[in-house]
Parts: structure tokens; C-alpha cells; sequence
């Protein structure tokens, strides 16, 4: 079973220039038989339509290749798990980070520019927690909050002090 970009709901809301222009992305797909059983895969049909629905098709497409290294990961490692949340997230991250390490993925990017320095998280270790939060069971239903992964303010490393502004006078001396 595959879920194509061109039937998820962000395709549908895009506007013609936009299908236009990521209409090479129409037959990209997340393929869920990757997934060790039923129940997963329809878990994961439901979290990814519902991420879908917010999110542009471009933005999609960075989701394809996480999804499908956890997917690898859950068969590998859990090939008898039901849910998702049915193993504790410290487990999951601890036994994932092996498995990235082991096909030679890295568990941090880093971005250094001129001024400052940002570092983030491994994008599938993220797909696995934003997807946990959204099978949390805190409320019996799905999460949608945590579809988006909490998202928190993005944080810089500042090299040098950010400008001030100064108010300058311009009377005569």
C-alpha cells in the first residue's frame, strides 16, 4: 500500500502554478508495506494524511525519506509491534540512533554561517518523535498538536552581539 503525494490533501490545495511546478513530485509516494504490519501501516496512513493537510507538497517530500528509514527501522527492530507507543520513546530513539549509525546516517546536521551556528537533530529521529506525540495517548485520540513536532521558537548562536540601533542627533553642533 503506498500513499502518492498526488492523492494526499496538500496536492489537492495546491494552486495550478504550484502543481505545476512540483508536478515531477506527483509520483513520489510513501510506501507503508515497508511497515512490518497492518496496524502500523494504518496508524501511519492516518498521520500522514493529517500532516499533509498543513503542510505543502515540497515540505512533504522532506518527510518521504525519514518516514521510510524509520519504517526500515521498526521491521529490523520491532517486527511484531502493534503501535508505535507501544514501546517507551527513549527506547524507540536510543535503538533508532544504532540503527542510522550502523547504515552510516548522521544523528546531528550542523549549519555554520558567518554569524552564527545552528544545529538540529537527525530528520528521521524528529519524524519519529513528532509522530510519537501524535500517538501519545495523554488524551485517548489522536494528538494533531504534535503533528508539527511542538515546534519552539528557532534558536541562534550569535558569533558577534546583534546591531543596536542608536539614535544619532542631527543638530548643529
Amino acid at each position: 500500500m503506498k500513499l502518492y503525494f498526488k492523492d494526499l490533501p496538500c496536492r489537492q490545495e495546491t494552486t495550478p502554478e504550484g502543481i505545476e511546478r512540483y508536478n515531477h513530485l506527483s509520483n513520489y509516494a510513501f510506501n507503508l508495506n515497508r511497515l512490518p504490519n497492518e496496524s502500523l501501516r494504518n496508524d501511519f496512513a492516518a498521520y500522514i494524511f493529517d500532516r499533509a493537510s498543513g503542510r505543502s507538497i515540497k515540505s512533504l517530500q522532506n518527510d518521504e525519506s525519514p518516514f521510510h528509514n524509520m519504517a526500515d527501522f521498526l521491521t529490523a527492530y520491532y517486527p511484531r509491534i502493534e503501535h508505535l507507543t507501544d514501546k517507551p520513546m527513549d527506547e524507540l530513539t536510543n535503538k533508532l540512533k544504532r540503527f542510522l549509525l550502523k547504515k552510516g546516517i548522521k544523528l546531528a546536521y550542523s549549519r555554520h554561517w558567518i554569524d552564527y551556528e545552528s544545529s538540529r537533530p537527525n530528520h528521521t529521529i524528529s519524524y519519529l518523535r513528532k509522530a510519537y506525540g501524535y500517538f501519545s495517548e495523554d488524551t485517548g485520540e489522536f494528538n494533531k498538536e504534535h503533528i508539527n513536532g511542538g515546534l519552539s521558537p528557532f534558536h541562534l548562536i550569535y558569533a558577534h552581539p546583534p546591531l543596536t540601533l542608536m539614535s544619532c542627533s542631527t543638530s548643529p553642533g
